[in-house]
């Protein structure tokens, strides 16, 4: 995404954009329209970088290069959902993937959750902000409050992320987790499409199924065998880039299933995790 006197590359969803661009009256004839990230650019223009960053709702990284101050702008979301990593030794890189700056530096960091960083391309002038606070006040409402309250943020973090205009679907384990955003992910679509993954014999098919069953979705389980889940490792590996076993160990039958929809549906968007303080 472009303007005259900036670049911005995110990997991102803003889901308050349409508010931004009402709340502060940003002119819609410079809005192209095609990626919810856009409004970042024109935003930044309009308050600034310290201002703009704590407005955004949602999950994103992102590099903004300002043609007029020469200087680039690297922003992560406050929880890090977005992966992001840098170096800043020999020269400065950025990047979603490690594997895109092996070549150029061995120290190589994750980009910290919750921070932005404005580097001056002529001074080589370097400035780290955390702009979000990670402490949170002590709650001492009763247990009716605090259960309405979980219940009413669990439910919006829900529907703002079903805000897309690709075909949605679920990842579907039959567990507590999955089961509970699928179902509140059909309050607001209708016939969603389900998936899940395992062996022959595994407990998450048989548990995914009833559960699918009950809501009535349209599920997809993909049976694996022992040897294909292995032959899968690797190549998960490479895509987590961790050697995290207990990581490697959920991560893999994950990276399978992911696989299967990207090649067999045109579902482009999964609400799997959800983080309701967003």
């Amino acid at each position: 995404i472009h303007t005259n006197d900036c670049i911005l590359i995110c990997n991102g969803e803003i889901y308050n954009y349409c508010n931004l661009i009402h709340k502060y009256n940003l002119n819609k004839d410079l809005l192209c329209g095609h990626s919810d990230c856009e409004v970042i650019i024109h935003l930044y223009k309009k308050i600034g970088i310290n201002k703009m960053i704590k407005e955004l709702d949602g999950v994103f990284s992102f590099i903004l290069y300002d043609f007029i101050s020469n200087k680039l702008i690297i922003g992560h979301d406050p929880i890090g959902v977005r992966s992001l990593y840098w170096f800043f030794d020999n020269g400065i890189g950025v990047a979603s993937e490690m594997k895109c700056l092996t070549n150029f530096s061995k120290n190589i960091k994750m980009y910290p959750p919750g921070s932005y960083t404005e580097f001056l391309i002529q001074s080589k002038e370097i400035n780290t902000i955390n702009y979000y606070n990670f402490i949170y006040p002590q709650i001492n409402d009763n247990e009716t409050l605090i259960m309405n309250n979980l219940r009413l943020k669990l439910n919006n973090a829900v529907k703002k992320r079903l805000m897309s205009e690709q075909p949605i679907g679920c990842l579907l384990s039959g567990g507590f987790d999955s089961s509970l955003i699928t179902a509140l992910s059909i309050k607001n679509i209708k016939n969603i499409k389900t998936f899940s993954i395992g062996l022959s014999d595994s407990p998450d098919i048989i548990a995914a199924q009833k559960v699918a069953d009950y809501l009535n979705t349209d599920h997809t389980s993909i049976i694996l065998t022992e040897e294909e889940m292995l032959q899968g490792i690797e190549e998960t590996i490479k895509q987590i880039e961790s050697y995290d076993i207990t990581t490697i160990r959920a991560s893999t039958p994950m990276y399978l299933l992911s696989k299967y929809i990207r090649d067999n549906t045109n579902i482009k968007v999964i609400p799997k995790k959800i983080f309701p303080i967003l």
